[in-house]
């Protein structure tokens, strides 16, 4: 096995960072490996505009909306034991936190809304597994590692409409880190 923290190989195609997501993730004992990233897109509108709202001041809410995932993504989730979470920045995407992955649940929608944070997200517009016809819910515990990171780390999101992607070398680079949260200096309270 190697150690998850030691220098990982430069990617094929040259790229290269001082630092990425990867070595910062590795150099927290997580395997990278075992990481998928996601940068979060919500629809509809109401839920967009509320989601950075929620990741800030609603915790429970923003957790539950990681914990619902369709088919594709539910399909990486089982391969991971982390997923790093991040919201639209431009081009780029802002950590929102890391999340140990737990166990999955399949959830008819009574059992949906009864999960907490549920329903302020269905409030925002969220729909259910009685809309989507997908059910996985995972349980996702966040980690304080990186904590202090949240809505201040700004990373590379590469190329190509892919919203779920496995952190490899390079691929998401560090491309500022801000003094301030800048989800906190920009998100406008929900009415």
């Amino acid at each position: 096995m190697t150690d998850p923290a030691a220098e990982p190989a430069e990617p094929a195609d040259g790229r290269s960072s001082l630092l990425d997501l990867y070595r910062i993730i590795a150099a927290e004992g997580i395997d990278p490996t075992r990481v998928r990233v996601m940068r979060h897109t919500p629809s509809p509108d109401e839920l967009a505009r509320q989601i950075r709202w929620m990741a800030v001041e609603d915790p429970v809410a923003f957790t539950a909306f990681h914990c619902y995932q369709l088919n594709q993504q539910a399909i990486s989730l089982r391969k991971a034991d982390w997923l790093v979470s991040t919201l639209p920045e431009g081009r780029a995407a802002v950590f929102t936190g890391l999340f140990a992955i737990g166990a999955e649940q399949h959830l008819d929608q009574n059992a949906w809304l009864a999960k907490p944070g549920n329903d302020r997200l269905a409030a925002a517009g969220a729909i259910g597994p009685a809309d989507t016809g997908a059910h996985a819910w995972f349980e996702l515990t966040a980690d304080p590692r990186l904590s202090d990171l949240i809505g201040r780390l700004e990373v590379g999101w590469p190329p190509a409409r892919n919203w779920c992607r496995r952190l490899q070398p390079g691929l998401f680079p560090i491309l500022a880190i801000h003094r301030e949260n800048i989800l906190a200096s920009h998100t406008p309270r929900p009415s």
